[in-house]
Parts: structure tokens; C-alpha cells; sequence
């Protein structure tokens, strides 16, 4: 086993720093008239290198492919081709070279089976970076798949929160549209007996009437009619605030009491026209009826 001296810190930081160069050299697309010419200059370099027994660390070498990637796999692909181009370079320039004493040839004798090593160790180390790349880049897929899904379930759960909330007014509202429907159904019945039993009243009233004083009678007709349209009236007007209730949702604005009297003035000036009308009539009807 052949014995390796160790070298000083210094030494190994500028032998790591000269490798570095090398590889950097070495990382780029070589034109065809220039590839000669750097294999070379790389060559030598690396001679200078593992002089005096030095070895790299794989810890170096993968800490140099990351630096020389900048983030991109593919960034190292021409690194890899040329180091095969090297070591092509050296070994020809070896059996060229074999003949010729040791300090004629070009390279020293240990160079090859250092480029050999060199380049061994830079494919691992390229394999293990691929693997932590590819694993860095299902770790960042399945990263961003857990966001999106995590998005999703929440909009989900906000969805389902306005679905139930959506049925449950639902089911209110049927409820109370049921109970409803029977009360309009039961003023309905209220109006319909109510004029039902306002024309039997008016008919026995009249029956017994056939000779009395017209004044008399028209005050009979026109009270019975104010009484029978304020009920059926206030029935409808029931009616419909049911219906209102029902269907809008929306809460009154608060006004004061001038603001809901007039209100109540635009929103039933029908029923207050009549009204005023049929007084009015009764009134005249009893002054012709005192005059007489």
C-alpha cells in the first residue's frame, strides 16, 4: 500500500483552489480550435496538482459540482464530456510518450491514474447530485401539492359551511312557509265569511226596511259597507304582510313616528280615500235626512 505524507493546510487550500480552477475551466463547451489547447493547460494543471501525493476529498468534489451547476443539473454536462475528453488526452499522450525517458515526456506518470480517479469521482459525485436533485424536486412537488390541496379543503370546508348553512335556512323557510300557507289560507276563509256574512246582514236588514225613510236606509247601506270593507281590508292587509314577510328578507330601516304615519298614508291611501268618502256620504246622508 503506498504510503501518502500528509501537506500542510496551505498547500491543500491552494491545490483545492488550483483543482477548482480546472474543473471551472473545464465546465464550458470547448471550440474546436481551442479544445487542444485547454485539454493541455488542463492537463498540466493537474499535474501540479496531485504532485507531492495530494488527493481530493469527495466532499470537495461535490461541493465544486454544486457550485458549478448554479442551481441547473444540466449546467455540469459539458463538464462531464470534457473529463472524458481528458482523459482520452492523457492516456494517448501516454502510449505516445512511452517510449521516451520519464523527463522527456510530456506528462508525469502518475497523471493518468489521477485523471482516472478524478474522473471516477466526479461522475459519482454527479450521480448522488442528480438523485438529490430529482429529490429536492418531488420533495418541492409534493411541497406545492399539499399547499394547493391544503387550499382546496379549506375552500371546501367554506363551501360546505355556506351549504349547510344554505340548507338550514332552506329548511326555516319551508317550515315557516307551511305555517304561513295556512294562515293565508284561514284569511282567505276570514274574508270569504266575513263578506259572506256582511251581504246576509246587509239583506236582513233591508228585508225589514221596505218602508222606512230612504235617509235611514242609506245610512244602514253605507255603514254596513264602511264596516264590511275596513274588515276584509285589514284581512288582505294581513295577507299580504304575511307574504312580504316570506319572501323579503330584509330588515326595515328604522323612521320616526312622522316617517311611518306617512308611510302608512302612501302605502294605504286607498283604504283612507274610501273611508273618507263613505263619512263624508254618512255625514251628508244624516244632515238631508235632520233637514227633512
Amino acid at each position: 500500500m503506498p504510503l501518502i505524507e500528509p501537506l500542510s493546510d496551505e498547500i491543500v487550500s491552494k491545490r483545492c483552489e488550483l483543482l477548482y480552477d480546472v474543473l471551472t475551466d473545464l465546465s464550458f463547451e470547448l471550440k474546436v480550435e481551442t479544445v487542444n489547447y485547454v485539454l493541455e493547460t488542463a492537463a498540466v494543471n493537474l499535474a501540479a496538482v496531485y504532485s507531492d501525493g495530494y488527493r481530493q476529498m469527495y466532499s470537495e468534489l461535490y461541493e465544486m459540482l454544486v457550485n458549478l451547476s448554479d442551481g441547473d443539473l444540466y449546467n455540469l454536462m459539458p463538464l462531464m464530456e470534457n473529463m472524458e475528453s481528458l482523459r482520452d488526452h492523457v492516456r494517448d499522450t501516454w502510449f505516445q510518450d512511452e517510449n521516451l525517458k520519464d523527463e522527456d515526456k510530456r506528462y508525469p506518470p502518475y497523471l493518468y491514474g489521477c485523471v482516472l480517479k478524478l474522473s471516477d469521482h466526479l461522475s459519482l459525485e454527479y450521480q448522488r447530485y442528480s438523485q438529490s436533485a430529482e429529490l429536492h424536486e418531488e420533495i418541492d412537488l409534493l411541497m406545492s401539492l399539499s399547499i394547493k390541496l391544503e387550499i382546496d379543503l379549506s375552500s371546501m370546508t367554506d363551501e360546505s359551511k355556506e351549504m349547510k348553512k344554505s340548507l338550514t335556512e332552506a329548511k326555516k323557510k319551508q317550515s315557516k312557509m307551511q305555517t304561513e300557507n295556512v294562515m293565508i289560507l284561514a284569511v282567505f276563509a276570514a274574508v270569504v265569511m266575513a263578506f259572506s256574512g256582511g251581504l246576509n246582514f246587509l239583506n236582513s236588514s233591508l228585508a225589514g226596511m221596505e218602508n222606512t225613510n230612504p235617509f235611514k236606509m242609506t245610512f244602514v247601506i253605507l255603514l254596513c259597507g264602511f264596516v264590511m270593507f275596513n274588515v276584509i281590508s285589514a284581512l288582505m292587509n294581513s295577507v299580504n304582510k304575511i307574504v312580504l314577510d316570506l319572501y323579503e328578507d330584509e330588515e326595515e330601516e328604522e323612521t320616526n313616528v312622522i316617517g311611518t304615519l306617512k308611510k302608512i298614508w302612501f302605502k294605504h291611501t286607498y283604504i283612507f280615500a274610501f273611508n273618507i268618502v263613505i263619512i263624508f256620504l254618512m255625514a251628508m246622508d244624516i244632515l238631508l235626512w235632520y233637514l227633512s
